[in-house]
């Protein structure tokens, strides 16, 4: 049993939500709170499109058409690395205000 933070409603080990408070337990990105699987997701998306933008990169020949290519990539992984450090943390119990 887990005990929500706000409240102090016991709850089962495997809830996501307060039935007491409507508090939810995940990762809060942009405003909402979302759980660990949507977040693998988001990070494996993320290092795919860059993985395809880099192999494209050296594919192509032409030295000009490789910067789109490139810059993609780097703004890929620029995206993925949030997701990256939020799944090294401990989800939490949120509430909006």
């Amino acid at each position: 049993m887990q005990i929500c933070p706000f409240c102090k409603t016991e709850l089962p080990d495997d809830s996501i939500k307060c039935s007491g408070c409507g508090a939810r337990h995940g990762y809060l990105i942009r405003k909402t709170v979302q759980q660990k699987p949507w977040l693998m997701v988001r990070l494996f998306v993320w290092i795919g499109i860059a993985v395809v933008c880099l192999l494209g990169g050296y594919a192509v020949t032409a030295a000009l058409a490789k910067i789109p290519l490139i810059a993609m990539a780097i703004f890929a992984v620029w995206k993925a690395i949030p997701y990256g450090v939020l799944l090294r943390k401990k989800a939490r119990w949120w509430r909006r205000t």
